[in-house]
C-alpha cells in the first residue's frame, strides 16, 4: 500500500471531510455512522459497504463494579436504550439498528463481539509488533 501514497488518519471525521473536499478520492475503514451523518450534508459522498465483509462495531455500555453511582449509570443506559428504540423506528437514531434477522440474512455483516480476543493487543509487545508491521505495510519501510 505504500506505493499508493496511502494517507494515515487518526479519525473518521477528518477522512470524511477530506473526501468531501476532494482532497481524497476515497476513504477506507471509516465509521459508517459518521459517514452517514455527513451524507446528509454533502451530496457528493457515497457510502459503499463491501459485499464480502463489513464489520459492525457494537456500541456497548458497561457499569463498573466499583461505580460511585451505579443506579444513575443504569438510568443513563436505560435512557440510551429507550432513545434508540423510539428514534430507531422513526429513522432519527444516528446509528444503524442491529436486528438479528438482518444479521442472519446479510452474511457480509460481521459484528465485532465483545470477548477476550479484543484484549490481545493490550499486551505491549504484541501491540508494538502489530503497529510496526502495519506501518511497514503502509509506508513501505523495513
Amino acid at each position: 500500500m505504500g506505493n499508493m501514497n496511502a494517507q494515515l488518519y487518526c479519525c473518521s471525521g477528518k477522512m470524511i471531510e477530506d473526501v468531501g473536499s476532494g482532497k481524497l478520492a476515497f476513504a477506507y475503514n471509516v465509521l459508517g455512522s459518521y459517514a452517514a451523518a455527513q451524507t446528509n450534508n454533502q451530496d457528493d459522498i457515497i457510502i459503499v459497504e463491501p459485499s464480502d465483509f463489513t464489520t459492525l462495531m457494537l456500541r456497548s455500555a458497561l457499569i463498573p463494579k466499583n461505580a460511585k453511582q451505579p443506579q444513575l449509570a443504569g438510568l443513563f443506559i436505560d435512557h440510551l436504550l429507550s432513545f434508540s428504540l423510539e428514534a430507531g423506528k422513526a429513522g432519527d437514531f444516528p446509528f444503524p439498528t442491529l436486528q438479528r434477522d438482518v444479521l442472519e440474512q446479510e452474511t457480509a455483516l460481521r459484528p465485532i463481539r465483545l470477548g477476550p480476543g479484543l484484549m490481545v493487543y493490550l499486551d505491549r509487545l504484541k501491540r508494538k509488533n502489530f503497529l510496526k508491521a502495519w506501518e511497514n505495510a503502509i509506508l513501505q519501510k523495513q
